[in-house]
């Protein structure tokens, strides 16, 4: 495990909303130690970093939403064989995005308004286009967590991706997307 600088300690300690005596309390260490290591004063000994640094992350984990907690839960579902059309009213309609496509109850990949419209603008019969499945947009199933996940764990994959499914043993409980998190 690689620990972070000492310095980091105060502002990890003032981010949880702790005093420096509440923090000595609870790990049962003197206040003037712990002000002393804040102050770059007195560097501690191996165990009593240990002990610090797994207190303050046990309560920042604590602390930190999960994708469950901010997941929606009622996820829509675009069959693969649903014509172009139908999907665009279905996103209106639910005001979505994005919806992951299904086949036989499994979930084969994922349909964008993005991509929708890229398609729109590049062909010349949008009557056609509209007319065809959503299989022939389809673009990767997105990418699934658990339930539990801290959301901090996510946000580099909601870098890169326009939705989250989150499921737990094969089981859809919800969608986590980008504005979720706004």
């Amino acid at each position: 495990m690689i620990f972070p600088s000492l310095g980091g300690i105060k502002g990890k300690r003032l981010q949880l909303g702790l005093t420096q005596k509440e923090l000595s309390n609870n790990l049962g260490l003197s206040q003037s130690l712990i002000a002393k290591i804040e102050a770059n004063k007195l560097i501690p000994n191996y165990e009593t970093a240990i002990r610090i640094f797994n207190y303050l992350d046990t309560l920042h984990s604590k602390n930190e939403r999960t994708c469950s907690e901010l997941m929606k839960k009622d996820v829509v579902l675009i069959k693969s064989l649903d014509k172009l059309e139908s999907v665009i009213k279905t996103m209106k309609d639910k005001g979505i995005s994005q919806a992951p496509v299904i086949e036989n109850s499994k979930i084969i990949g994922s349909i964008s308004e993005k991509k929708i419209y890229e398609e729109l603008i590049r062909v010349k019969d949008k009557t056609k286009l509209l007319k065809e499945q959503v299989l022939s947009l389809i673009e990767p199933e997105f990418p699934s967590v658990n339930p539990k996940t801290p959301v901090s764990a996510v946000l580099p994959l909601l870098k890169t991706c326009e939705a989250l499914i989150i499921r737990e043993k094969n089981k859809i409980l919800g969608i986590l997307t980008k504005t979720d998190l706004i």
